[in-house]
Parts: structure tokens; C-alpha cells; sequence
């Protein structure tokens, strides 16, 4: 069963009553408030998939046409938002079924079809348009930071403070982890040539920190901390030294360069804290050490760097009129250390199927799925606690703001980052397989729906056009694969205002919006004939409307000047790029399109008939290239 066609009776949007065809067996009209239909004489069943996929259908028209607001209404009125006088017209072979909330008749035979509690919509758009409360799946940007950030109150603790873009970041990687890694996901990034070995690239920063011959610049870390930070920087730094100079002949490399990367990563660690303890600071004399520094510093003298790291953080805690606390994270630095060290002890230069996973010269390590994820959240955790150095619940500390440190491990789920428009594309599937995959318990209650509706806001914006032209075959795949796991049909909507994307679209699915008086029209009467295998310039004058050339308006406006000029019309002094004819000439020959470009040429000769030798003697070289086949065009 599909749905073929939405009346919509009454809607700000409209002036008068519409009639959405889809692009089912039948074409339905509305006329003195009676629904006709006529056979689609186009109509081609399983076109788009054998049996999963029941129809596929694209919006399009003018920019503010109304594109993404059809498609809202489109969703509210399947899930019955109450308030929409409407019908729906649903087709299952040669039977009519119809849902009907309003005024209208219909001159045709149909059975009476209540579709409530038998539908599920599924609506994704890339874009914030702060509109909440979609019913169905909402898998809007809205929605996904709202549901990301939810749980937000759960992990904090105590008087900590989470740092939102952390935390959506986190989960984004998350699910674009979780997707890369799976069996489909593995298939788009061999599509879509996305850079990803099922490892994830894990990389860490260095905070430049103010040194001065060796010695730490202090500016606002408290007094009672600075010898004791200065010792642990030293010793991590002479650790390092001696790794290298005392390496035992035959000692295996890769061990010696793990040894050394756990040792960057922990002066990583301590750099991390200084930036942070040298933000603006006036309690400069609160912070102490439960034991005197000197003790301190000799009972560390043979112990290695973490440890004396570690036990600093066990010992260090502020003062502040009769309150003692401590305020750098202490469990969740050892946790995160820890972790990472296990890891690069773990890994290898090459594993069994080939693949690094470790990396000297990047300083990296390749972890699989469930161990980056793992980290992930160790170092959400700590940045988590880290972001609340002097900022108490208690308001002891007011007076002092801190910015943010950002992430200091890097993850890549990949060897190289990814572009915003693989992210885009990654955030497209990666939202959906988390919501079928996890969050299925309403779609799957009582078995799969009958009805279910995939519904795309210009999804496809971001993508290279490369990608456009995958753009139908990947969505069709995708859901296909995940539909016929849960042994259910879907119709897919989607908007777009590309061409690359419509081409892929038999015309009698697509719906063409235009706008007249700030009102919606679905406009039939300037609808293409054609746009599956269409030209994409055919495309693109008629199907989006451009309708007055595809040159860009920079380039048409200053074309003009040139035929102005050429036309005696204006004058070297009237344009102020034109200093000679030789810049008329050298704009002549940047034109691409071939026919303009020519039609200049002879009006430029005409009117600087000195030029003519010139360009005879250029026609004479072409000619001799193209006998010794080395011209080019």
C-alpha cells in the first residue's frame, strides 16, 4: 500500500484547496469540492525497489516556494496532528483507501481506511529550524541536540558544570563510529570513498605553555603548586632523555617508541593542567599540599614521573576561608591515563590483518570501535571535571571565568578528517541506523507498521556533487536493507533543490512548487515534461525555476557591459575594469560557453578591425596543432 495523494482543504499556506499527487497508479484533481481521478498512464509498479520501497517521491521549486514547510505538513497530517482538514489517498493494487478529515467527496469508489496506529513517519533534516515536537521520529538537528544534551543533568556530578559542545561533539562521534563500523556502513564508505580502515585514528594535543630556559613561566598558578609542577614537568622530560640515550642494543623499536608516546602523553597531561591552572587566578596563596614540598620532592626523587603526577593530585587542595577542597580531577586523570597507556601498550605496528594501529610518526594508535568509544567517554569524563577548576556550586569562587579546554585526544574514524560534507553524509545515515537499530521499542510494539514514511529536508545538502548523483541509489539502499530487516514497507519524501539528485526521479513523482501573493502553489502547468535521465541544465532552468539563464548574475551583469561597450553604448570610462580593448579581448576569451564567446569575438573585431591579424595568425597556429595533433581545446 502507498500513499498516492494529500488533500489539503485549509492551510494558511494556500489561497485555495490543493491536491499533492505523489505519483501513484492514479492522478487525482480537485474541482468544486469533489476528488477525481485518472489513470497514471506512466505509472511503473516496483519501480524503485522490489518490495520494500513503495514509492519514491521529491519536492521541488523556488527557493521560499515552500519546500520544507509542505514537507512538515505532509508529516503532521499523516501522524493526524489534529487542527488539518485533509484526506489521504492511499492505493494498494487497483484498490482505494481513504482517510477522510474534510469536506470533500470524491466521485470514484474507495473503502474508508483509518490509518491510526498504523503509521510511522520518520523525519530527518541537516539543518536547525528550531521547530520541536514533530510527531513520529523526529531525527531533525532540533531534536538530535535536544536528545543528545538530555542526559546531560544525569552525568553531572555534584557542583560540575558539562560543556555542552563537548558533549554533542562526543555523541556525534559516537554514532558515526558505531556506522562506519557496521556491516552497511562498511559498504557506504567503499561507495562514497570515505577515508576509514574500521580503525579509529586517535591522536593527541600539546598546549604550548610559557618556558624560558627550561623553566615554567608561572603567572597565576597558585604559589604552594609551582615547584612541585616544575619537578614533574623536569622529570618527564629527563625520562624521555633517558628512554632514548640508554636504549640497549637490539631493543625492539616499537616498544621503545610506545615507551616514548606514553611519556608524551603524560606531558601532554601536565601542560593540559598548566594552561588551565595559568587562567586568571587571584588566589594565588590558597593552594597547598597536604605535605610540605620539600618531603614532598624528596620522597619522589626515584619515582617515575606519573606516579609523582598521580600523588601530586592525591595531595594538592585550596584553602578559601575555612573551606578545603581540591579542585583538579583526580580519579578521572588516573582513569583516562591509565586507559591510554593500556592502549598503546596494546598496540602494534602491524596486526594480524595487516592494518597499523600504531603509529610513530604520527604519534598515533588505532583502536577499534568499542575501545575509541571507550575513550571517548573517559575524556568527556575528564573534560567534564577539568572545566570546573574555580567553579564551585558554592560560590566560594566568583570571580573568575574560565575558557574551555577543548579536546586534547583526538579521534578520527579514519586516517585523515573528514569533510564537512562526509560528515554530512555520515550524520544522514549515522542518525537513522541509531534510531532503527536502538530505538525501536514504539515502531516495533506490536509489530512493524504498515504504514511507515521516510521523510528527507534537502538531506543531501553538503554533498559533493559527486555524491548528489548516489545521492537516490544510497537512500534506496539504505532503507531498503533496514525495512525488509523489520519485515515492513516504507515510502520515502524528500526535498531537494538540486539537479543531480532529481535526475534520478521518474517526473510523474516529483511535486513542483511555485509561489504567487506569499502563497504556496503546486504549480502543474509549468512542470517539466521530463526529469529522470533529464540534462542537468534542462534541469536546472525548468525544474528549479531559474528561468532566466544559468549564467551566474555577476558574470551576466558584467557580459553586459562588454556587449555596451561593444556596441558603442558606454564608453572605457563608464567601466571601471576596462582600461583597454585588451581587457574587452582578455574577458572574450575567459568565457566559457563556447557560442557567446565566439558571437564576441566577432563583434570585438568588428569594431577593432586592427586585431583581425592577430587572430588570423591565431586560426594559422590552430590549425598547423591540429596537423600535428598537438592542439587543445
Amino acid at each position: 500500500m502507498l500513499l498516492s495523494a494529500i488533500y489539503i482543504e485549509d492551510h494558511f499556506l494556500f489561497d485555495e484547496p490543493q491536491i499533492v499527487n505523489l505519483g501513484g497508479r492514479c492522478t487525482y484533481t480537485v474541482n468544486n469540492g469533489v476528488i477525481s481521478k485518472e489513470d497514471n498512464s506512466s505509472f511503473i509498479p516496483n519501480f524503485y525497489c522490489h518490495d520494500t520501497i513503495t514509492l519514491l517521491s521529491a519536492i521541488v521549486g523556488r527557493n521560499g516556494a515552500g519546500k520544507s514547510s509542505l514537507l512538515n505538513i505532509i508529516t503532521e497530517i499523516i501522524n493526524t496532528e489534529y487542527g488539518y482538514i485533509s484526506a489521504l489517498i492511499f492505493e494498494d493494487d487497483s484498490k482505494i483507501f481513504i482517510r477522510n478529515k474534510s469536506n470533500v467527496k470524491f466521485d470514484f469508489k474507495h473503502t474508508v481506511f483509518a490509518i491510526d496506529d498504523k503509521v510511522s513517519t520518520f523525519y530527518y533534516s541537516p539543518y536547525l529550524d528550531f521547530r520541536t515536537d514533530r510527531l513520529g521520529f523526529d531525527l531533525s538537528l532540533d531534536n538530535t541536540i535536544e536528545k543528545d544534551l538530555e542526559d546531560i543533568d544525569k552525568i553531572r556530578k555534584a557542583n560540575e558544570r558539562v560543556d555542552p559542545l563537548q558533549h554533542l561533539k562526543m555523541k556525534t562521534w559516537v554514532r558515526q563510529i558505531e556506522f562506519i563500523n557496521s556491516d552497511i556502513g562498511r559498504e557506504f564508505v567503499e561507495t562514497f570513498n570515505l577515508p576509514s580502515n574500521s580503525l579509529n585514528k586517535i591522536t593527541f594535543t600539546r598546549y604550548i605553555i610559557d618556558i624560558e630556559k627550561d623553566k615554567i613561566q608561572f603567572h597565576n598558578t597558585p604559589y604552594g603548586f609551582r615547584d612541585v609542577i616544575q619537578s614533574i614537568y623536569d622529570k618527564t622530560r629527563l625520562e624521555a632523555k633517558e628512554i632514548n640515550e640508554n636504549r640497549p642494543k637490539g631493543v625492539n623499536m616499537v616498544n621503545l617508541q610506545k615507551d616514548l608516546l606514553k611519556n608524551y602523553f603524560l606531558m601532554d597531561f601536565i601542560c593540559l593542567f598548566i594552561v588551565q591552572m595559568e587562567k586568571e587566578n587571584k588566589y594565588l596563596s590558597e593552594g597547598f599540599l597536604k605535605i610540605e614540598v620539600n618531603k614532598f620532592l624528596e620522597k619522589h626523587i626515584s619515582t617515575p614521573a606519573i606516579e609523582m603526577f598521580f600523588d601530586f593530585l592525591e595531595n594538592h587542595y585550596y584553602k578559601i576561608n575555612a573551606s578545603e577542597f581540591p579542585l583538579l580531577p583526580i580519579q578521572e586523570t588516573k582513569d583516562l591515563i591509565k586507559k591510554v597507556y593500556v592502549f598503546i601498550n596494546e598496540a602494534e605496528a602491524v596486526d594480524d590483518r595487516d592494518r597499523r594501529n600504531f603509529d610513530w610518526n604520527d604519534k598515533a594508535i588505532y583502536l577499534e570501535q568499542e575501545k575509541a568509544i571507550e575513550l571517548l567517554y573517559l575524556q568527556n569524563d575528564f573534560l567534564n571535571k577539568v572545566e570546573n577548576y574555580y567553579r564551585l556550586s558554592s560560590e566560594i569562587v566568583t570571580d573568575a571565568y574560565f575558557s574551555k579546554i577543548k579536546d586534547f585526544i583526538n579521534f578520527q574514524p579514519s586516517e585523515r578528517s573528514l569533510s564537512s560534507g562526509e560528515n554530512a553524509l555520515l550524520n544522514l545515515f549515522a542518525r537513522f541506523q541509531e534510531v532503527l537499530d536502538k530505538d525501536l521499542s514504539r515502531f516495533t510494539l506490536n509489530g512493524a507498521n504498515p504504514l511507515n514514511f521516510v521523510l528527507l529536508d534537502e538531506a543531501d545538502l553538503g554533498f559533493h556533487p559527486k555524491w548528489k548523483k548516489q545521492f537516490v541509489k544510497s537512500i534506496l539502499y539504505f532503507f531498503e536493507i533496514y525495512f525488509k530487516i523489520l519485515k515492513a514497507n516504507v515510502q520515502i519524501i524528500f526535498t531537494t533543490h538540486d539537479p543531480l539528485t532529481l535526475s534520478d526521479v521518474l517526473n510523474y513523482n516529483v511535486v513542483y512548487l511555485d509561489k504567487s501573493n506569499n502563497s504556496m502553489v503546486l504549480n502543474e502547468e509549468l512542470k517539466p515534461t521530463n526529469s529522470f535521465g533529464a540534462n542537468i541544465s534542462d534541469l536546472l532552468a525548468d525544474s528549479f525555476f531559474v528561468g532566466d539563464g544559468l549564467i551566474g548574475e555577476h558574470a551576466k551583469f558584467k557580459i553586459q557591459e562588454l556587449i555596451d561597450f561593444l556596441n558603442d553604448k558606454k564608453t572605457l570610462v563608464d567601466i571601471h575594469w576596462m582600461k583597454d580593448s585588451i581587457d574587452a579581448k582578455k574577458l572574450i576569451d575567459c568565457i566559457g560557453e563556447p557560442f557567446l564567446r565566439d558571437k564576441l569575438n566577432d563583434m570585438f573585431l568588428e569594431k577593432f578591425p586592427n586585431h583581425k591579424a592577430e587572430e588570423i595568425e591565431k586560426l594559422r597556429q590552430k590549425i598547423k596543432d591540429l596537423e600535428n595533433g598537438t592542439h587543445k581545446d
